[in-house]
């Protein structure tokens, strides 16, 4: 029996997912607006006017439903094998998902070992191989900090604190006497990286004005959310306290840890250390939306810009690999 997630979900047919992702045909499968990649595999291309088998419809908008390939059929859903089970994670990419549409899914909605699952021998830090005895540990203290704001980098440091200490049996309550500098630096680095390279599109001279803009003030054109940004009037509003943000970004992030996206390369530790940052990124596109509107974020906004992360994170944050090794090293050598 795998383990299901405590989500409600029923597909409302909005096609919103059908804008966010390329999809690979099955075998022998041709559908209309198909292209081919260099070794001959078709795929639809979704980005950036959506599927070209998307309608105008508000209802039933998939031309070829009933045909289409396998990874529209399993989404929302995807599955993880590990020691305990296959967990079935769900996408927050979804509309149904994100806000809770539909009934709570249930074990016979439907045959879950068609799903393709992803199995990670997942490290604990450098290669240091992980237990999963010391992965629940570690997700286990996450869910407890994620009652709180702070609960993502509070978690960072916790997890950092007992491995740079080596004693993973005391996380949680070994004291921070010390913190570096380096710390906050490697994270707002971290952070432009991230943003520079979804807003580049694998456009490097994109990404560049995405940085320059960052580092140097300026602005840049966003392919994202339409329209121009401000990086340094983003900033100043990100220092202002939002209390109503974590309310409405908290499951999110707790099913994150359902679905078990902290098992994964590079490292279980870097991906702790991820948390905090993509927390950011979703404070900083809600921002930037209000601000192109000229109003105060909502909670519309946050939900689409927790869909642009999961579109990232989908595919488990693949990609991202060469930004958290310098993140956790950091973190590992910044505490006391």
């Amino acid at each position: 029996m795998p383990y299901l997630p405590p989500l409600n979900y029923e597909c409302i047919h909005c096609g919103k997912s059908c804008e966010l992702f390329e999809v690979s045909l099955d075998p022998g499968l041709l559908l209309p607006g198909a292209e081919a990649r260099p070794d001959g595999r078709l795929y639809l291309r979704c980005l950036p006017d959506g599927c070209p088998n998307l309608s105008e419809a508000r209802q039933d908008r998939c031309r070829v439903y009933e045909q289409r390939p396998s990874p529209c059929r399993h989404f929302p859903f995807k599955a993880v094998d590990t020691p305990e089970g296959r967990f079935i994670g769900a996408s927050f990419a979804c509309t149904a998902v994100a806000q809770g549409l539909g009934p709570r899914v249930q074990p016979d909605d439907r045959d879950w070992d068609e799903l393709p699952s992803q199995s990670v021998r997942a490290c604990l830090v450098d290669e240091r191989p992980c237990s999963w005895e010391s992965y629940r540990k570690i997700e286990a203290f996450l869910g407890d900090l994620f009652c709180y704001s702070n609960g993502p980098f509070s978690a960072a440091l916790g997890v950092s604190l007992a491995l740079a200490q080596d004693n993973l049996d005391g996380l949680g309550r070994a004291q921070l006497s010390w913190l570096s500098e380096e710390v906050e630096i490697t994270c707002q680095r971290v952070l432009r990286g991230l943003l520079a390279i979804t807003e580049a599109d694998g456009q490097s001279q994109r990404a560049q004005e995405v940085l320059q803009a960052q580092a140097q003030g300026g602005r840049y054109f966003s392919h994202i959310f339409p329209g121009w940004v401000e990086p340094r009037q983003i900033q100043f509003r990100l220092e202002q306290e939002e209390p109503e943000h974590w309310s409405e970004v908290e499951r999110f992030f707790r099913h994150l840890l359902f679905r078990k996206f902290l098992w994964g390369s590079p490292s279980v530790h870097a991906r702790v250390c991820l948390l905090p940052l993509i927390n950011e990124m979703i404070r900083y596109w809600t921002w930037q939306q209000a601000l192109s509107e000229d109003r105060k974020p909502d909670a519309e906004m946050r939900r689409l810009s927790i869909r642009e992360v999961e579109r990232r994170l989908t595919f488990h944050a693949q990609g991202w690999e060469d930004f958290l090794v310098p993140l956790s090293l950091a973190f590992l050598q910044g505490v006391r």
